[in-house]
């Protein structure tokens, strides 16, 4: 992911279409001013939570042909939990 590094005019001027881009995970943003020496970061923030979600939902359907002897486990535990995940909001 590219870092851009703009003062806080230039990020002013392109205010919404950098977050347009940081909100696709396209870049992140360093504004910097000088004359106050403020720095502030801005970049898509992901949890562990939403990188679960997202495996979850990459995953879904994928032991829908494995038989409960092969899989080891009750299968409609293990659906009810990963529909569980899908629809939490974290």
């Amino acid at each position: 992911m590219t870092t851009l590094t703009l003062s806080a005019t230039e990020a002013r001027n392109q205010f919404f279409s950098l977050l347009d881009r940081i909100a696709r995970g396209e870049i992140k943003v360093l504004v910097k001013k000088m004359d106050t020496k403020i720095e502030v970061l801005m970049g898509k923030f992901e949890t562990k939570e939403s990188k679960l979600v997202e495996v979850a939902n990459k995953t879904y359907g994928l032991l829908k042909d494995v038989s409960k002897d092969e899989f080891g486990l009750d299968k409609t535990k293990a659906k009810e939990f990963m529909n569980q995940m899908r629809k939490k909001t974290w």
